[in-house]
């Protein structure tokens, strides 16, 4: 059965309608736990300050710090973080386990071979930050699946909050996503050079118009298989590319095995997305920022306070500036009494109590001091022993959500890993 474009894009406009509920909960909480995340509901500006907001980052680094320590027990480089064996119950004989482990070793050497590790560090930011991470195996451009044929190494891409959609299958995984782009008519002829361009393109193209077009990709099960093979419309998942204002279809593709892991920390019934370790943060996230602000408006009252003068002494502007020269009229006073400070009676040392109190709660949220505990075993002569049980505390009290990790990010990354080799 063809790709409907009309079809695809009221698909899209349903999900992200859905999504709306999450978008403005994500745009706050990334001001100041993942900066690099703003612009959910609007479009920054290329070079734009992120951080504009953000008093103190103890937060963007006890989530950055979480995110990465997982991400090197899981997906750690310099391990053999994965197995490959039979189903449950099959007896292995010897050159098929060695098949196996071969497999094995080749998919963990592709991946040190491409952005994986990197790309799988940025997921967890999101997973853990904001309750929803996505890794996506991408299929390489039509031009290059033309000129190369087998394996051309992975491609795999982080994608950011609030810059997918998704939607549940009936066992209660992902297995349909949603995402959109802008492209100028020429990156889509480059892209899809046997494409149909629909008349709008065609003419940006013929122009030499730099005019950006809305595309939409969505990947989901096909509804039904004609015959398997590696021919599109035979695979069991359908890769669609459409243009959104003329819902023209551009490009259709397949894959045998769905491409995009989808981790979720904790899943509220009821909702697709995941909540993580951000939404219990941020109250105090933003209760630190604000007193960080207001404590270091406090100091500069402290070290600049505001000057009270008489109206008639000042002659020109009263300078504020350090070493600034100001000229008064002294009317036969005391300097002291022509241009005085006025004491705001502010304490800026409160709000720095407040402020420990506050970083505290934060690292507890984001295990930081278990982390950290961790770190200085290696530093200090602590045993091994001493190491694994810290550690083993540590992955209890992330037990919970580990199991739905290694659910829906570690078994089915390494799926399409051995589907892709």
């Amino acid at each position: 059965m063809p790709v409907n474009g009309r079809e695809v894009v009221q698909r899209f406009d349903r999900l992200k309608r859905g999504r709306s509920q999450h978008d403005e909960r994500w745009e706050r909480m990334a001001k100041y736990i993942a900066p690099s995340r703003v612009g959910v509901t609007y479009k920054n500006a290329e070079g734009e300050r992120q951080t504009r907001e953000v008093y103190d980052s103890t937060t963007l680094m006890a989530a950055e710090l979480m995110a990465h320590f997982v991400a090197g027990h899981v997906i750690s480089p310099g391990q053999q973080w994965h197995g490959l064996t039979m189903r449950v119950g099959l007896d292995i004989a010897d050159p098929i386990q060695e098949w196996l482990e071969e497999c094995r070793d080749i998919t963990l050497k592709n991946a040190a071979a491409s952005p994986f590790y990197a790309e799988g560090a940025e997921c967890l930011i999101d997973w853990g930050g904001f309750g929803t991470g996505m890794l996506l195996a991408e299929e390489a451009p039509q031009a290059i699946n033309r000129t190369q044929r087998g394996f051309r190494g992975f491609h795999f891409v982080a994608e950011k909050t609030g810059r997918f959609l998704i939607e549940d299958g009936a066992d209660g995984s992902v297995d349909t996503v949603f995402r959109e782009f802008e492209m100028s008519a020429r990156v889509i002829r480059m892209r899809w050079p046997d494409a149909t361009l629909p008349e709008s393109i065609a003419k940006s193209l013929l122009g030499e118009s730099e005019k950006l077009f809305k595309i939409v990709q969505g990947v989901y099960p096909r509804p039904k298989v004609e015959q398997a093979s590696y021919r599109a419309n035979g695979m069991p998942y359908v890769s669609c590319w459409v243009e959104y204002e003329s819902k023209e279809l551009l490009y259709e593709s397949g894959y045998r095995v769905f491409p995009a892991a989808v981790p979720r920390y904790h899943r509220t019934p009821g909702e697709v997305y995941g909540r993580g370790r951000g939404d219990l943060a941020f109250p105090d996230t933003w209760t630190l920022n604000t007193a960080k602000r207001m404590g270091l408006e406090d100091w500069a009252l402290k070290v600049r306070p505001p000057v009270l003068h008489a109206h008639d002494s000042v002659i020109g502007t009263l300078k504020l500036t350090p070493g600034g020269p100001t000229s008064v009229n002294t009317h036969g006073r005391p300097i002291r009494d022509v241009v005085v400070p006025f004491e705001t009676g502010s304490h800026p040392e409160v709000s720095q109590i407040k402020e420990e109190e506050l970083r505290k709660s934060i690292r507890e949220i984001f295990y930081v001091d278990h982390i950290l505990a961790l770190l200085e075993v290696h530093k200090s002569e602590q045993t091994a022993f001493e190491f694994a049980r810290k550690l083993e505390l540590l992955f209890k009290l992330l037990g919970p959500v580990y199991g739905r990790l290694e659910h829906e990010f570690l078994n089915h990354i390494v799926e399409i890993m051995f589907d892709k080799q």
